[in-house]
């Protein structure tokens, strides 16, 4: 799913990454992360535009380090619940 915002061309500024008007996923945040690394590396970017991509990347990463965060302690809750079920079902299942 993509972000109508990204679509329409315009994108939070960096005050305004988290901001609830934006509903930005992983791979959006991840794609306009990739999008400005690219702009930056062409050195054809201005000194203050430079320091403002500069400065939203920063945002960007953040959001998703926190988002791949949240996405890992799932996986590790999911995992250890399943493996109480496992352990679980096999002693109610073994005979006494």
């Amino acid at each position: 799913m993509t972000n109508p915002q990204l679509n329409q061309g315009s994108s939070p500024s960096p005050e305004n990454i988290e901001s609830p008007q934006f509903n930005w996923g992983f791979e959006d945040a991840l794609r306009e992360l990739e999008s400005l690394v690219a702009k930056l590396e062409s050195g054809e970017v201005p000194l203050e535009e430079s320091l403002t991509a500069f400065e939203k990347g920063q945002r960007l990463l953040r959001f998703c380090e926190e988002k791949l965060t949240k996405a890992e302690q799932l996986l590790v809750r999911l995992s250890r619940d399943a493996e109480e079920r496992l352990s679980t079902d096999s002693e109610s299942a073994s005979p006494p």
